[in-house]
């Protein structure tokens, strides 16, 4: 059969059914080991599973369960909670040992994620093994993306916390994270998106000379990012940059030479790469300062060099952002939140490319 997603699969009779306890019980089957029930069933649940206590221990009740079956055999499980009115978490994503490496896993998300969409959700989560990098892999495919853990939630054990948003305008809980991560009150300004200015690579060039002669050699790479750094693009007047240095957790190896410099520390994000964002106090420039070996170093340039390149990918980004700036938003990071499914198609074309 062919899934949602296009993914190809071997039996004719597989399909997706309402998973029952059941099903939970002979997934649970599957766990090798006291690390993988860990890392699949939470820290609440003993080693060896009880199957007299598991049902109960992992939620049964208020998940909802999907399974993944060809005709009556069990292929692959996985649950779906809600974490709060915007916001459903998948959980418990397990295939049969046998029927790995076939996609299943991929469709099994898939299937999910059409029915947290349907159900209303604006956003997705899950956890991830980090020392998985296949699974990874996965999820970033499918536009997830690594973000800090939202306030309330339950920590996973060796795990990364990740997120796709699923409708661009629903409420979501980012507000306390908003506050726990930006120095200062947080601002609610007009979103105003202009042509192109052909001067705003000059205002980049400014920038570098200025961050390099603040940092010299722990400037690793200063890049131009963002919508200003595609000519013929309209954007927001702020011009985005990307500083790499060895450890953005250190600050003290580069924080006060760029204060000195005129830059303010705005945004400290422990929890999402170490991201560190300064800007001017006039508020047209934001630095986002990474570190050596971040993964989404490589976002960024891919966003900018498709929208660099691709006529049409310039042209779809563009017209999102003028129907979201169009609209009123809480804060920034809600407008650009609510351009991310359209950022991870870009991203995801351009790492085919």
């Amino acid at each position: 059969m062919t899934f949602r997603d296009g993914t190809e699969a071997v039996g004719e009779l597989m399909t997706f059914r309402d998973g029952t306890e059941a099903d939970l019980l002979a997934a649970a089957s599957w766990v090798a080991d006291r690390r993988d029930c860990e890392l699949w069933a939470g820290a609440g649940v003993t080693w060896p599973i009880d199957p007299s206590l598991l049902p109960a221990q992992v939620d049964m009740k208020d998940a909802a369960c999907l399974s993944l079956v060809d005709g009556d055999e069990l292929l692959a499980f996985g649950q779906q909670l809600r974490r709060s009115a915007g916001r459903a978490h998948l959980t418990r994503l397990i295939v049969r040992p046998e029927a790995r490496r076939r996609g299943l896993g991929r469709a099994l998300v898939g299937e999910l994620l059409t029915r947290a969409r349907a159900n209303g959700y604006g956003r997705a989560s899950l956890n991830v093994n980090q020392d998985n990098p296949a699974a990874l892999a996965l999820y970033e495919g499918l536009g997830f993306r690594h973000a800090a853990r939202p306030v309330g939630d339950p920590p996973s054990p060796r795990c990364r916390y990740m997120e796709l948003v699923l409708a661009p305008d629903a409420p979501h809980d980012d507000e306390d994270y908003l506050r726990q991560v930006t120095i200062g009150e947080i601002e609610r300004p007009a979103i105003v998106v202009v042509d192109y200015d052909p001067a705003w690579p000059a205002r980049f060039a400014a920038h570098e000379a200025t961050i390099r002669g603040a940092l010299g050699r722990r400037a690793l790479r200063v890049e131009h990012i963002g919508s200003t750094a595609v000519p013929g693009l309209a954007a927001k007047p702020i011009i985005d940059v990307l500083l790499v240095v060895a450890d953005s957790a250190d600050e003290a190896s580069y924080l006060p030479a760029l204060e000195a410099a005129g830059y303010e520390l705005r945004i400290r994000e422990p929890a999402f790469h170490e991201h560190r964002m300064l800007r001017t106090p006039t508020r047209d420039m934001h630095l986002h300062v990474l570190s050596a070996g971040s993964s989404e170093i490589e976002r960024y340039l891919l966003m900018r060099d498709r929208l660099r390149s691709d006529a049409s990918d310039r042209a779809l980004y563009e017209q999102t952002k003028r129907d979201l700036a169009a609209r009123t938003w809480p804060t920034m990071q809600h407008y650009a939140d609510a351009k991310g499914a359209v950022v991870e198609e870009i991203i995801a074309r351009a790492r085919r490319g």
